[in-house]
């Protein structure tokens, strides 16, 4: 009989035992979901923060540029004037009394080169091409496009072609 009350007291202390580990493993565990709970929460309100950010963001951006459309607009069309303006001065700058070309013949191009002189064009005599680079003293120095156009036309690479749209 004393070994069944020893057997019954360790069985006793055993489940107090696996009772007091069941107690703080539950604490553990109640902690350990509470975190869970809270780190999702805390990123659900901080992708809810960002997203109301991006849409007031945008909102004042349209609204800025609503605001500001005018202006915006209103300065392109006075640099792209500008830019016009800049090209056609440039074109007419040559042509004084000293230029020996009748500015019908002249072809401005801008880009490469400056000019293409079909010179007797205008005339209907025996025409003359002239590539023409202008250098003033603010430009004096060549873009490397413009000395291979250069160079294309010293060796002679170059031919005429037509296209048939």
């Amino acid at each position: 009989m004393t070994i069944l009350i020893y057997i019954l007291l360790v069985i006793f202390v055993l489940l107090l035992f696996n009772l007091f580990n069941l107690w703080n493993n539950r604490d553990k565990r109640i902690d350990s979901e509470l975190e869970k709970s809270l780190n999702r929460r805390i990123n659900s309100i901080k992708y809810d923060y960002e997203s109301s950010q991006k849409e007031i963001f945008s909102f004042k951006f349209n609204e800025w540029k609503n605001e500001n459309e005018f202006e915006i607009r209103r300065k392109a069309i006075f640099q792209s004037r500008a830019s016009i303006a800049e090209t056609i001065t440039e074109e007419l700058s040559i042509i004084n009394d000293n230029f020996a070309f009748n500015p019908k013949d002249i072809k401005f191009v801008g880009r490469f080169i400056d000019l293409i002189i079909f010179d007797g064009s205008s005339e209907d005599s025996d025409v003359t091409i002239y590539f023409v680079e202008i250098l003033n003293k603010i430009h004096l120095n060549k873009n490397d496009y413009k000395s291979q156009v250069e160079e294309a036309i010293k060796k002679g690479n170059y031919n005429f072609q037509e296209i048939n749209l």
